[in-house]
């Protein structure tokens, strides 16, 4: 822990700083405090407080908003998203996000994209709803790729209610992998000696002694099967770190989330990283243990064939169970121990605040 701590001092100035940032962006675009408060329909206290008290902006709409008002095109937005925000990526498959890369495209404004959202999503949510995504498996998979190439070609009104009528389907299919990993690891969690598979609810009330908490990852997850609302990217986090999931598990999480994986560069996901693969080091038999059971339970091909690849590298020899050597508990200590803001959230999910 000694050795992490050093090297996360040491290179302090490596990682994310959104105050420095957002001071940037407001002087390269010669914008006051009044004047980008403004552009983005926010108060001018609260730009304030990212340029001078560092504070970050408390949700994944206000980067939104920032970005409009910067006037990024949609591959700075997705940047901006996942380094300062953790959030995920804009994502052609999912209907508010397609109309805000429409309008980046295409320079419209904050405004002019509300409104058309409020056009479109109304009916497709109800399309999501419908088809319960995650409770069946005959759901196509479209390539996320080719409906984002496909959507910035398009720059009327006109091709973009084509687009949406074209690809309906694939905005139904799109959190199909997500939901898919998190329930194989919830029933790996949950199966009792009988075989039955225990539930999202009976999983986190057996971990977390906060009902809230417990309603928090109940809500999240009910949201994303039957809306296709993603969670934040700490409650991802946190999900994976109960459980138990490797870093690189983690990482799989994050990336169908349309998230970038773990990052070096932010002081809490770099110790996350150190924590979860020294328990991994320590116990060989953890990503043995999830490789079997996650090959088990998954309905994605691609899943079960990482999961062989893994397995192929064990012998059964080396699958020695050191319940010492736990995930969750040498995150969960690691994360105490670092003084920084940063941690309060994931700590609370984690169920130690």
């Amino acid at each position: 822990m000694d050795d992490i701590r050093t090297l996360i001092d040491r290179h302090s100035q490596y990682f994310t700083d959104w105050k420095r940032f957002i001071c940037s962006l407001l002087d390269t675009g010669g914008w006051t405090y009044g004047a980008f408060a403004k552009r983005c329909g926010m108060s001018r206290n609260t730009v304030v407080a990212w340029c001078e008290k560092g504070q970050v902006p408390r949700s994944r709409e206000q980067f939104i908003r920032i970005g409009f008002a910067a006037k990024m095109n949609p591959d700075e937005m997705n940047a901006f998203l996942q380094r300062y925000g953790k959030y995920p990526r804009l994502n052609a498959k999912n209907i508010d996000d397609a109309v805000t890369i429409f309008a980046l495209q295409n320079a419209l404004d904050y405004p002019q994209s509300l409104e058309l959202k409020r056009r479109f999503s109304s009916h497709l949510k109800d399309v999501l709803s419908r088809r319960k995504i995650g409770r069946h498996s005959d759901l196509p998979c479209f390539a996320t790729d080719q409906i984002t190439s496909e959507l910035l070609s398009v720059s009327t009104l006109v091709q973009f209610e084509n687009f949406v009528e074209r690809n309906r389907e694939a905005f139904a299919s799109t959190y199909v992998k997500l939901i898919d990993f998190i329930d194989a690891y919830i029933a790996m969690n949950t199966m009792s000696e009988n075989g039955e598979r225990g539930t999202v609810n009976s999983f986190f009330s057996g971990l977390i002694e906060n009902p809230a908490v417990v309603t928090e990852f109940n809500t999240a997850i009910s949201k994303l099967r039957c809306y296709g609302e993603i969670p934040s990217r700490n409650k991802l986090i946190a999900l994976g770190i109960h459980l138990r999931m490797t870093a690189d598990d983690i990482n799989t999480l994050l990336e169908f989330a349309g998230m970038e994986k773990l990052c070096a560069k932010d002081k809490l996901e770099s110790l996350i990283i150190f924590a979860a693969e020294n328990a991994a080091l320590q116990n060989p038999g953890i990503g043995f243990s999830n490789a079997i059971l996650l090959r088990q339970f998954t309905k994605n091909a691609a899943i079960r064939e990482k999961c062989d690849r893994l397995l192929r590298q064990y012998n059964m020899e080396q699958y020695l169970c050191d319940d010492s050597a736990d995930i969750y508990e040498y995150i969960t200590e690691s994360l105490v121990t670092l003084d920084d803001d940063s941690a309060e959230e994931i700590l609370h999910l984690l169920g130690k605040q």
